[in-house]
């Protein structure tokens, strides 16, 4: 099984094809490659804005319109004690 995928990061769009099985890490390597990001500490979000993860990963590519995933770098937040 095969699977095609948009992803967006920032204002860049990309296709990624994947076969199965669909692992995430691979899936987040090729992203990280792709987009040339400078780690694989990244988040993936689908078009509500939900993160996927990777128990979440290969359900989300067996249906029918995925829409486009959003890549993110997360910041690192400053507590304020």
């Amino acid at each position: 099984m095969e699977a095609t995928i948009r992803v967006k990061y920032k204002d860049r769009k990309k296709y990624f094809f994947l076969t199965s099985p669909f692992q995430f890490q691979v899936f987040l390597e090729s992203v990280s490659k792709k987009f040339d990001l400078p780690t694989l500490d990244i988040k993936v979000y689908d078009e509500t804005r939900t993160e996927i993860d990777d128990e979440a990963f290969e359900y989300i590519l067996k249906q029918q319109d995925i829409g486009v995933l959003e890549i993110v770098i997360p910041t690192a937040s400053v507590d304020d004690d």
